[in-house]
């Protein structure tokens, strides 16, 4: 899956409420060479992005930087 114009400095979230499905994708794009964030539901993953958010802010960061550059989401899960 390797290219040459995929950038293994991106940042990827997976959000799913099935462990199995969200360690093996971790693990797939772990190995591709991507950051992985996970969540087992939305309201973590909320959470999570705040949290992340609030402290660029806090840094003084300023684009995207630190924030997930794709956000993979499961859209029926608990506390979507």
């Amino acid at each position: 899956m390797n290219t040459d114009t995929q950038d293994q400095n991106a940042l990827i979230m997976v959000v799913d409420d099935n462990p199995e499905f969200l360690s093996g994708i971790e693990l797939t794009l772990e190995m591709e060479g991507f950051k992985v964030w996970t969540s087992d539901n939305g309201k973590n993953a909320m959470d999570q992005l705040e949290k992340a958010f609030l402290l660029k802010q806090r840094t003084g960061g300023s684009g995207l930087e630190g924030l997930p550059d794709l956000i993979l989401a499961d859209i029926m899960m608990p506390e979507m």
